[in-house]
């Protein structure tokens, strides 16, 4: 995200980058993730390819 271009590019495609994380916090919130969607994609029949 040092890169002004970069920003301005993902701004654009309206994300808004989290600049206060850690790999503690990341890690924590890719397991919340999971957990929040594994139900429904399984109730969904979804499988990878």
């Amino acid at each position: 995200m040092a890169q002004p271009e970069v920003t301005e590019k993902l701004a654009s495609l309206a994300y808004t980058p989290i600049t206060d994380s850690d790999p503690e916090k990341a890690t924590r919130f890719i397991a919340d993730e999971v957990a929040l969607w594994r139900p429904v994609i399984q109730s969904a029949g979804i499988e990878l390819d």
